[in-house]
């Protein structure tokens, strides 16, 4: 079977793409205690965490472990992890998982995480990872076998068998005769990884932008934004703290791009970059004064450190593929900066170099940001956005077709909606991209939102191209049927591929070198964004091997490609590049508003169909579910020679 059969017999479930973290799971718990760190430990003593765990041992031969500190991502300062991620993973190189976890105590930290419900009360989201016991059935064994995450190695996986004991059964009963209720469990997604490719990535690889390009000719390549309302044109995010939970590049990598395109005596070719990382602060106190920008670099596992770790991506033939997207967060960091120059920004890496984060990541992220919103700590009454450019879990459709049985399907989110929640309780707001899976070879048609963009306490935001009626053809809706909550503008279109050149054809606009052997790039509508990158992943990733889901035939010669310009700016396409447009938007309006301002998603979409925000009538996209807030950037140029081979020519397409 070739891959286009794969793709209309299995959709977004090809053998090639896995969901979640092996033998990991997540657990929701409620508690009438407040979540304080001082109730922390009683909290987790009340959960009947070792009854659950025997039922789990008599009844399915598996046991509950605690996470670890292994398990877990840890702040990182200075440059311990090297200049450039792009040379290899940093982490160590010990087993997938992790720790040795030898004897267990199911209340250890790790792992836990303590949210505030409004009445004062706690939610409680609990990782743990699954082992079987000695005497595990063989006839359970196969079972696990034939539930298998995607086709990685010959691990045995208990994670579909034991989260569906726990969404299929309402109580349990201890020899005593006493019920105890079971939480609700899901997978430790992924961000929708793959060994080989991801559903959630990015439309297409990022390319560069010509060195006399006129569009970064400034320095900036800035967004305009020409409906804004003249009450918001002179905010610009002041006293708004945004959050960008990304992938992000090293200290080393941004100061070394932002020297070699701002060279001292020389010509500023990327002011941008230069703004952010000039008093940029990667460790305590993170107090950066914008346009700076304060990144907390985090060690993942040693899995999610290694090049064995799950990957995100696509060719310009829409062919799922991994590649290193370092600067992904960049990227995004670098558009709400343009737009939102007050703003304070704190970039925190929760995922890694290939775009992967996991469900317990994010979650640990989010518990930090509701802890400091709360009574004493620094973002009590400041007003909190948060960007989320990125997907995770499988479309609901698909959960059962992955082998999953549930009473509710909201169980198999419920882990990551509670964080959410609480999120915006606490009084941040969310904004989340909708998704590019749309019109790919495995989901014919419009789909969509993803989530946590389709959570309805979201703000998702879907995708225009240049032409902003029309629908980015990768974009998933930006609302789903059951609420408002949705938004679309400018994210750009997938480019076309263009086969390498010959004797008798001219290079196009972007031409990888060897030009012989590459696929180069024609029809450019993407973002002009910050790229701290020395090089650029292959367009064309070639057809998977239909008898070995690791191999491909055909492709480009080369995985990467030198950057053909030292200028820090590339094209990129995507939902994850309409999001922070709004993102800052958003933070444009919580200054309008006063210090300490929150709004629900409804609410921010309201006040952006309004006479608030913008100053004349917003069309309504039909494909996409969502009215269109115009934004536009300097129109793509047509380069009579590629930049790789140093065009000095260029005219506007």
């Amino acid at each position: 079977m070739d891959d286009k059969q794969a793709s209309m017999g299995m959709g977004m479930l090809r053998k090639n793409v896995v969901w979640w973290s092996p033998n990991q799971i997540a657990l929701r718990f409620f508690s009438s205690l407040p979540p304080t760190p001082g109730n922390k430990q009683p909290i987790l003593e009340s959960l009947r965490l070792d009854d659950i765990n025997n039922h789990l041992v008599q009844n399915y031969h598996v046991t509950l472990q605690s996470f670890t500190d292994k398990d877990v991502t840890h702040p990182v300062t200075g440059e311990k992890m090297g200049e450039s991620q792009l040379d290899g993973g940093a982490g160590d190189k010990e087993g997938t998982q992790g720790a040795d976890h030898g004897e267990q105590i199911l209340t250890s930290s790790p792992g836990k995480y303590l949210f505030p419900t409004p009445d004062g009360k706690s939610v409680i989201m609990t990782f743990f990872n699954l082992a079987p016991t000695q005497a595990t059935p063989s006839a359970f064994k196969k079972q696990a076998a034939m539930e298998k995450n995607g086709d990685g190695d010959d691990e045995v996986d208990h994670t579909i068998r034991i989260v569906n004991a726990f969404n299929t059964t309402e109580f349990i009963t201890t020899p005593s005769g006493e019920r105890i209720p079971l939480p609700p469990a899901m997978p430790n997604w992924y961000g929708g990884g793959t060994q080989d490719g991801i559903h959630g990535c990015p439309s297409s690889p990022p390319m560069p932008v010509a060195q006399d390009d006129p569009c970064i000719a400034s320095g900036y390549s800035h967004i305009d934004l020409p409906s804004l309302s003249s009450e918001l044109k002179d905010k610009d995010g002041s006293g708004v703290t945004v959050f960008v939970l990304d992938t992000f590049p090293t200290e080393g990598q941004l100061k070394k791009a932002a020297e070699l395109a701002n060279p001292p005596g020389g010509a500023n070719r990327n002011r941008l970059l230069q703004d952010m990382v000039t008093g940029m602060q990667f460790s305590d106190p993170f107090n950066a004064a914008a346009p700076a920008i304060n990144v907390r670099y985090q060690k993942f596992t040693a899995l999610l450190e290694s090049e064995q770790s799950p990957r995100t991506g696509r060719d310009l033939y829409k062919r799922l593929y991994g590649f290193k997207m370092l600067d992904h967060g960049l990227f995004v960091t670098g558009i709400i900066r343009d737009l939102a120059r007050g703003a304070n920004i704190e970039c925190v890496r929760i995922l890694n170099d290939y775009g992967i984060g996991r469900a317990n990541d994010l979650i640990q992220a989010l518990e930090k940001i509701v802890g400091r919103m709360s009574a004493g700590e620094d973002l009590h009454g400041k007003s909190v956005l948060i960007n989320l450019s990125l997907v995770m879990t499988p479309l609901t459709r698909d959960l059962g077709k992955l082998g999953f049985r549930y009473r509710k399907t909201t169980a198999l989110r419920e882990a990551l909606h509670q964080a959410i929640i609480s999120a915006v309780n606490a009084g941040a707001v969310i904004v989340s991209a909708a998704g590019n899976d749309s019109n790919s070879l495995e989901m014919k048609g419009r789909i969509g939102p993803r989530y946590p963009a389709d959570f309805p306490e979201v703000v998702s935001v879907a995708s225009v191209t240049r032409n902003e009626k029309k629908a980015s053809s990768f974009s998933d809706r930006a609302t789903s049927y059951e609420q408002p909550n949705g938004i679309a503008t400018y994210g750009g279109e997938r480019a076309k591929a263009v086969k390498p050149p010959t004797s008798k054809t001219s290079p196009p606009p972007v031409a990888p070198e060897p030009t012989n052997c590459m696929t180069g790039a024609t029809h450019i509508d993407g973002v002009i964004g910050v790229y701290s990158s020395p090089v650029y992943p292959k367009l064309d990733a070639g057809e998977l091997d239909s008898h070995n889901h690791h191999k491909r035939i055909g492709g480009d010669c080369e995985d990467y490609y030198n950057a053909p310009n030292s200028i820090a700016w590339a094209y990129w396409s995507g939902t994850s590049f309409a999001t922070p447009v709004i993102s800052a938007l958003v933070a444009r309006m919580l200054e309008e508003r006063g210090v300490g301002s929150q709004m629900t998603s409804q609410q921010v979409i309201a006040s952006i169909q309004s006479s608030e925000v913008s100053s004349q009538a917003l069309f309504y996209n039909k494909e996409l579910k969502a009215p269109v807030f115009p934004a536009c950037q300097c129109q793509p140029i047509e380069l009579k020679e590629a930049p790789s081979v140093g065009s000095a020519v260029a005219v506007v397409e």
